[in-house]
């Protein structure tokens, strides 16, 4: 039974570098190897840089290598389904091509907050995975909105990291600036070491003079908040106003009659509405004319076929 297995085994590692070779031999861009019972990437398969659209769904992939994206540039569709993922590698963020995910049915508890830089990506299946990260809120709306939110948390992230090290480096600094006080006050401890570096004064730093109360204050400050105004959509009105400051700067709304001009009041954007219709109406009774025209010029000339045809 474990010969058997062994020679399958072999048999299906054959199989796929066989597909492997002979996609890089014609130059396919697609390559299928859903189902091949495999448990890692072959390394075969980072020949293939040209690929565009790979099928691994059905295989036991519990990890992907952390060079596979950067390995496969051009992919525009990857299909995982039905793995063992616990994790994707966080060389996705670098991604430029690919447009499909599909993750549906693997161990995946959170997303890499990089994935929120592939703005190509259009299409992320993420069901029957136990995913915390991102919320399930936020899964709900769809592929856009989860990738705003890993961008919104990978900044968030940032700024927090930018915080913590600013606050150690003031820390740090205030540890010195004390200990410098210490030895101007007499120290007898640090002395002989200021002594065997050389040194018989002490200079306190730039930073000794922060407090220790407006350092825990700014330890207290999380990150700036941001206004939900700034990602909120245009509205229909100001569209309208929008296009009716494009056509009055191009001049399009109508000029006066040379010689004496008369003050006209400023065309509206209902106004610019109803010249729209207008127009539609006359371009809608125009065509109607002209197929009336064409009907009955075809009726004049089958009643003339017809008058030839008939007999004297």
């Amino acid at each position: 039974m474990a010969g058997d297995r062994a020679s399958s085994g072999r048999r299906g590692s054959d199989m796929v570098k066989n597909l492997i070779s002979s996609a890089q031999a014609l130059g396919a861009d697609t390559l299928d190897l859903s189902r091949r019972q495999l448990t890692t990437i072959p390394d075969e398969l980072f020949h293939l840089q040209h690929l565009e659209y790979l099928y691994l769904e059905g295989n036991y992939l519990s990890e992907l290598p952390d060079y596979f994206f950067t390995y496969l540039p051009n992919l525009k569709w990857l299909d995982l389904r039905r793995n063992r993922l616990k994790h994707l590698p966080v060389t996705v963020g670098s991604h430029r091509c690919l447009r499909t995910l599909l993750l549906e049915g693997n161990e995946l508890t959170s997303l890499p907050l990089e994935l929120g830089h592939v703005t190509t990506l259009r299409g992320l299946n993420l069901r029957d995975n136990p995913l915390h990260v991102p919320p399930p809120a936020v899964m709900e709306q769809g592929t856009i909105v989860i990738l705003h939110h890993l961008r919104e948390a990978m900044e968030t992230r940032k700024r927090q990291d930018a915080m913590a090290k600013g606050v150690l480096i003031e820390q740090l600094t205030l540890e010195d600036s004390d200990s410098c006080n210490q030895s101007e006050d007499g120290n007898q401890s640090s002395e002989p070491e200021l002594r065997d570096l050389g040194s018989d004064k002490v200079f306190p730093s730039r930073e000794s003079s922060v407090s220790k109360t407006g350092l825990a204050r700014h330890m207290q400050m999380g990150p700036t908040p941001m206004p939900a105004a700034l990602h909120k959509p245009a509205s229909y009105s100001e569209l309208r106003q929008q296009q009716y400051d494009k056509f009055r700067r191009a001049g399009l709304l109508g000029e006066a009659k040379k010689g004496r001009r008369k003050k006209q009041r400023p065309t509206s954007p209902l106004m610019i509405d109803l010249l729209d219709a207008k127009r539609a109406e006359e371009r809608r009774l125009a065509a109607l004319r002209e197929l009336k025209e064409k009907q009955a010029l075809i009726e004049q000339r089958r009643k003339w076929v017809k008058s030839l045809l008939k007999p004297f």
